[in-house]
């Protein structure tokens, strides 16, 4: 079974999310801020990350490049999140190698296929 990490301030939305992934046979683990998500990576060790780029203290796109530092963590594959959509645009002009983004609210098959695209392309571990 695949684990996920689900990072995300917004309580409702991480619950959904939970229960989403959940039943479609995935395990689950969720935080709702950005200042323990290395740890809770290091501990639970998730196949991938799904990460709101506006979470609490801290910018997902700082959490990836952290992410991408740490030797033991910088494989995982992370799905980008926001209901804003500017934020596309950073994610574009950037390199976020290993990474996809949603635009929030995104579906069922979305996600699905997202997760089903990062898993068929495994990065290369260094």
């Amino acid at each position: 079974m695949k684990k996920i990490l689900i990072v995300d301030d917004e309580p409702d939305y991480l619950r959904l999310l939970h229960l989403r992934l959940s039943g479609f046979g995935y395990a689950v683990v969720t935080i709702d801020n950005g200042n323990n998500i290395l740890v809770t990576a290091r501990n639970t060790k998730p196949d991938l990350i799904v990460l709101d780029i506006n979470i609490s203290e801290v910018n997902g796109f700082e959490v990836y490049r952290l992410l991408r530092r740490d030797s033991g963590l910088s494989h995982i594959p992370v799905i980008f999140s926001s209901a804003d959509a500017s934020h596309y645009g950073s994610f574009q002009r950037n390199e976020y190698p290993n990474a996809l983004f949603l635009a929030k609210p995104f579906g069922n098959e979305e996600i699905l296929e997202a997760i089903a695209k990062l898993a068929s392309n495994p990065p290369s571990r260094r």
